[in-house]
């Protein structure tokens, strides 16, 4: 992939795209996190929720201004 990415000029669309798929990858990893903390931990540890609990508000607090970003350049490149 960074031959292939590395070797040609990178546009802002694909870089916003790229940061959208990173943040929506921290929601859903922290998600899974605490569901497999849940079924594995009678009681799970009190860091590893907070630890979960992190990752998924870092992912959804970057969200929107990510969608707002990724739509003003999709807008841009169809000529709106």
């Amino acid at each position: 992939m960074v031959a292939i990415v590395g070797y040609r000029r990178q546009r802002n669309f694909e870089r916003v795209f790229f940061s959208l798929c990173v943040r929506l990858f921290l929601f859903y990893s922290g998600s899974l996190l605490a569901l497999n903390s849940h079924l594995y931990y009678p009681q799970p540890p009190a860091a590893l929720n907070e630890f979960a609990i992190g990752i998924i508000t870092l992912g959804l607090c970057l969200l929107p201004a990510v969608l707002l970003h990724l739509h003003v350049e999709y807008a841009k490149r169809a000529g709106c």
